[in-house]
């Protein structure tokens, strides 16, 4: 169940108030005083910094194709064509006694 809070006449008077000097605040802060500008303007030159535009080159993304496992490259053909070296019997003159 929703309760509505309704504020009394008084409650609504004070809030109104408030409101105004808020308001009256606000313009007062709009004008500053000279020598707040005059420090403002001091500060601004001390301060003054270089900008300047750089421009950055895109670069560009190449994408390698995707290689596929299930077809053996060329090179693979050879290598399994390959068979390792069995070892041979030594020679007569190399046979150690």
């Amino acid at each position: 169940m929703l309760h509505k809070r309704v504020a009394t006449e008084n409650q609504y008077a004070e809030l109104e108030q408030a409101w105004e000097e808020q308001l009256e605040l606000r313009e007062e802060l709009k004008d500053k005083p000279s020598e707040l500008k005059h420090y403002e303007e001091k500060l601004k030159q001390a301060t003054k910094t270089v900008t300047r535009k750089v421009s950055i080159p895109k670069t560009k993304v190449i994408k390698q194709p995707v290689q596929q496992a299930s077809k053996p490259a060329a090179n693979d053909a050879a290598r399994t064509a390959i068979k390792p070296i069995a070892p041979q019997k030594p020679l007569p003159n190399q046979q150690i006694s």
